[in-house]
């Protein structure tokens, strides 16, 4: 499933309320770049107003509000204030990763279809350590 999120910020300026919003597709994101930007800087450069307005800047102070979750990691990681924790997204998303390139070298070098089952989870414990260990030594 895909990991999908709206993000907007709402404020007042002068009496007008506004609320700009972006739509993130977080898979997209991290398999392009390897990490998310600022989801308040890619607000703010979304909305309608200028790099160095007064809107600008209460917009900055103000919180970020998720209102739209699609997608199971994406989901975990929201709060109760409706915060979006991006280092704990980043981290579930690589280990969700992680669990399908191993489920993949299982089955094709193994022949386990699923990797999940406890009878396999030694084999699987040991595929995520030397997973780990090849990563710290990149």
């Amino acid at each position: 499933m895909c990991n999908i999120i709206d993000v907007q910020i709402n404020f007042s300026f002068k009496g007008i309320e506004h609320s700009p919003k972006i739509t993130i597709n977080l898979d997209e994101t991290l398999q392009a770049t390897g990490r998310l930007p600022s989801l308040r800087q890619q607000v703010v450069n979304a909305s309608e107003f200028g790099a160095y307005s007064y809107e600008q800047e209460v917009m900055e102070s103000m919180p970020l509000t998720t209102t739209l979750v699609s997608g199971t990691i994406a989901q975990q990681c929201i709060n109760e204030d409706k915060y979006f924790d991006s280092k704990q997204f980043i981290q579930q998303w690589k280990e969700q990763q992680r669990d399908v390139d191993l489920h993949s070298i299982a089955k094709k070098r193994l022949n386990i279809s699923n990797l999940n089952d406890n009878q396999h989870a030694a084999i699987k414990l040991a595929l995520v350590d030397a997973y780990t260990l090849s990563q710290e030594q990149v």
